[in-house]
């Protein structure tokens, strides 16, 4: 009776899907928007802001930014797939700067923002439009990706 019962609890349980949509404020703050299609992903909530401390360093046009800018996309690139609890237990513990296509923290970029979107758009296997999570690094700065959110599906970033 048991596992007749988890079928049934099993289509309910994975509906759980997260927006995670990164905004700007006036203010120049950043903040993470979240939003759960059924109430209870966010610890009984359907919504929460989660505010990011901006990345004073990362408005530069240093080696690691043109790399991250510019190459990332050719080196990074998805591997397993983590549950939607580690990534929000994720997001309220790590230390992590978000970017995504249209980030402020790129000013080194020389291509299009329709190019960028593309690109980040091939780092998901589902074509969404992905937001990595670099690890904040020594001094404010990114330092290794950890993991790319693609819509329903999050997985471990590889490099190369």
């Amino acid at each position: 009776m048991r596992p007749i019962i988890l079928l049934f609890l099993l289509p309910i349980i994975s509906t759980y899907a997260l927006s995670v949509n990164i905004i700007w404020t006036p203010g120049f703050t950043k903040e993470l928007h979240l939003e759960c299609s059924n109430i209870g992903c966010l610890d009984g909530q359907s919504s929460d802001i989660i505010e990011e401390a901006i990345c004073d360093e990362c408005f530069s046009d240093s080696v690691n930014s043109t790399f991250i800018f510019n190459n990332i996309t050719t080196y990074l690139h998805p591997n397993e797939l983590i549950t939607l609890d580690e990534f929000i237990t994720y997001l309220y513990t790590a230390d992590f700067i978000s970017i995504n296509y249209n980030s402020p923290y790129d000013l080194v970029s020389s291509r299009s923002m329709e190019i960028k979107k593309l690109l980040y758009k091939d780092l998901c296997p589902n074509k969404h439009d992905a937001i990595i999570f670099f690890k904040r690094g020594y001094a404010d700065t990114f330092s290794s990706p950890e993991l790319i959110y693609c819509g329903e599906e999050i997985y471990t970033a590889q490099l190369f």
